[in-house]
Parts: structure tokens; sequence; C-alpha cells
């Protein structure tokens, strides 16, 4: 899970991308691929909360950005 507390974000999967904005909380299915981080050309920060649930009997597999 991941909830943003201020400014203006981008979240995204394999299938799609979406803004986010402080206020929204994002659900991610376990196992689903996904990224976030600043909106392209935002004036403010973009600042958030998560939320890691380790799936029974496995690791989280967290990948950084290349």
């Amino acid at each position: 899970m991941l909830y943003v507390t201020e400014g203006t974000g981008i979240v995204g999967n394999r299938d799609e991308e979406f803004e986010v904005s402080a206020g929204n909380l994002v659900v991610f299915e376990p196992g689903e691929e996904h990224w976030h981080g600043t909106a392209e050309g935002a004036d403010d920060h973009f600042s958030h909360l998560y939320f890691l649930a380790e799936p029974d009997d496995s690791e989280l597999d967290i990948q950084e950005a290349p």
C-alpha cells in the first residue's frame, strides 16, 4: 500500500500509470510489479508512506531504479 501525504506523483505497473496526489491510497496486488515517483514537471515534492507485507513463506523482492 502507498499513501500519498504531499505533492503529485505517478504510480504505474506493467499495464498502466496514473497520477496521484495528497490523500490518495494505492493498493497493489501481491506480487504485482509496480513503481512510483514524482510527476514529471511537478512544482512540489512527492511525499508518501508505504507499507510492505511479506508473503507467507517467501521474501519480498524490492527492485531499485536502474
